[in-house]
Formats: C-alpha cells, sequence, structure tokens
C-alpha cells in the first residue's frame, strides 16, 4: 500500500509532466485537465508542485478569463484557468535575448500593452499602429504587430481591436510595467545647436 506522500509525490510528478508537454497552441494546462488526470484533490497537488519548482525559481501561475487567478478561487474558475509554470522573477535583458526579441521589440511590446491597458484590454489596431509609428520605423511597427500576434501576446478580435492575448497574461507583470512607466520621468530632449 503506497503512503500519503508517495502518492502526493507521484501525483506532483504527473502534474509537472503534464503542464511542460508542449502544446500546439497555447502552452499550460486547464485545470479540468488535471483534474482528469490526477484527481480532484489537483489544487493541492500544485500547490505541492509550486513549493518544489519554488527551489528552482520557478511558479505556477494560474490565469483565467479575466485575468490571473489566486489559488483560492472557485472551484468552476479553476477547472476552466490554464495552469503555467514561469519564472518567479523577470529576466534581465540579457537573459532575455535568447528569446529572439531585440530590446527594441520588447520595447515595442512593453510600449502595446501599456496602452492596451490604459485601453482596458482592448483597442482598435490602427490606433495602436498610429501610436507606435511616432516611435517606431512603419515597417517595424508592422511586423513587430504580426509577430505579436503570432507569438499570442496579443490577439486580434473580428471587430479589428487589439487585445492584451493569454501569453502577456502569463509572462507579463502587468503591476510592474506600469509602475516603471509611471516611474519614469519623461526625458527632455536637449537642443541641437546648428553647426
Amino acid at each position: 500500500m503506497m503512503s500519503v506522500e508517495s502518492d502526493v509525490a507521484i501525483k506532483v510528478r504527473k502534474a509537472l509532466q503534464i503542464m511542460l508537454t508542449p502544446k500546439v497552441r497555447n502552452p499550460g494546462v486547464k485545470g479540468w485537465e488535471l483534474k482528469r488526470a490526477i484527481g480532484k484533490d489537483y489544487h493541492t497537488v500544485i500547490q505541492a508542485l509550486n513549493t518544489e519548482i519554488d527551489k528552482l525559481g520557478l511558479t505556477v501561475k494560474i490565469v483565467g478569463e479575466s485575468g490571473e487567478l489566486s489559488p483560492q478561487a472557485e472551484q468552476e474558475q479553476l477547472d476552466n484557468a490554464r495552469f503555467y509554470i514561469i519564472f518567479k522573477e523577470p529576466l534581465t535583458t540579457r537573459e532575455a535575448s535568447p528569446s529572439g526579441m531585440s530590446i527594441d521589440d520588447m520595447a515595442a511590446l512593453a510600449i502595446t500593452l501599456s496602452y492596451l491597458t490604459s485601453k482596458r484590454g482592448k483597442a482598435p489596431a490602427k490606433e495602436v499602429e498610429k501610436m507606435l509609428k511616432e516611435k517606431l520605423p512603419r515597417w517595424k511597427v508592422e511586423w513587430n504587430i504580426r509577430r505579436f500576434i503570432r507569438k499570442g501576446y496579443i490577439l486580434k478580435d473580428d471587430d479589428g481591436n487589439l487585445v492584451i492575448g493569454w501569453r502577456s497574461l502569463v509572462e507579463v507583470d502587468f503591476k510592474s510595467l506600469l509602475t516603471l512607466l509611471l516611474a519614469t520621468p519623461p526625458k527632455e530632449q536637449e537642443p541641437v545647436e546648428p553647426r
């Protein structure tokens, strides 16, 4: 007969395997999938998994339709939410560079997400493009928007609006992003003297 500890350890390992298995579309796993694979006590198993991966600088993030959820959320919300394993601390620019995004691309994403956040998560694509074209070359703006949509950072709805995507909800700490943006004083340009 198996002990309770070894049963939990087996379920933790199974939950980790399920969550790390590559998916065709979105990474992570739905709560109901965890429930089906490891039982209705899956939130307890996820808390145990979180304790284990914490040692590695990782954490489990739970994202519902309206954003991040706590492990104490309603059962129905958890069953429909997605569970992801992410880094606990934000990556430095050097650590993030293998992601394939240049610093300009990351800035464009930060600007886009900040703008969408200020518009309650959704804005017309033309409006976002116009705003980005004030800072970046036209070709770069169009290329970045297509890339951000393809990678799931933003989504385009049927009405032509850009919406914050699942990947941003998982990977971006919006509170920190907005705090940084609000805390940074605008840089004054020095007048250029004629030669």
